[in-house]
């Protein structure tokens, strides 16, 4: 029988490190809902992502070391170290833009997945079905279906999820880089 690799759901780590919150007007629709419209469509060039404030972790600490927020998913911020840590996975993965924060002395910026991977397998995944369409709660994937690269990717039915691989995993975690939560596994069949 063929071992599958682990894979991972992207989540951060918020009530250690705290998050990043975007500065928009109530009438203004938000970034989570912008990303998700786009359907791993790139933002155009013109694109102006908001202003993000960071807000404090359960203790109530400033923690401006985090390296990655994932509280506008599918638009996630990440810290330059980050960024420059796993590039070479990020870039064909999705697009990276600059953003501003008010954390002085650091950059960070933003990340879309723009790789969709047909790999969703409903007959292990817990999920309602609407008129609207499919909520999935926990997705399953199909193993045979997965990238072989490294990457960062989401399922065509739903654009909220990322997922990463063991590798993805090992990377972050050879550059020592700060917030990620690994205790999202996703079963693969």
């Amino acid at each position: 029988m063929k071992q599958f690799p682990f894979v991972y759901r992207l989540y951060s780590q918020l009530s250690e490190w705290g998050f990043f919150s975007e500065q928009k007007n109530f009438d203004q629709p938000s970034l989570k809902s912008l990303a998700m419209e786009q359907w791993w469509q790139p933002f155009p060039s013109d694109f102006s992502p908001p202003l993000f404030d960071l807000k404090p972790n359960e203790e109530e600490r400033m923690r401006p070391e985090l390296d990655v927020c994932c509280s506008c998913n599918p638009f996630v911020i990440l810290s330059e170290k980050a960024v420059l840590a796993l590039h070479d996975i990020l870039k064909p993965s999705g697009q990276i833009m600059s953003i501003s924060t008010s954390v002085r002395g650091r950059l960070f910026f933003g990340f879309y997945p723009t790789r969709p991977v047909d790999c969703y397998d409903p007959d292990n995944a817990f999920f309602d079905t609407f008129a609207a369409g499919t909520l999935i709660y926990d997705p399953a994937l199909k193993g045979a279906a997965l990238p072989e690269e490294p990457m960062f990717f989401t399922i065509p039915e739903d654009p909220a999820f990322i997922f990463f691989t063991e590798r993805v995993k090992q990377r972050i975690e050879e550059a020592g880089l700060n917030g990620f939560n690994f205790s999202r596994t996703v079963p693969v069949s």
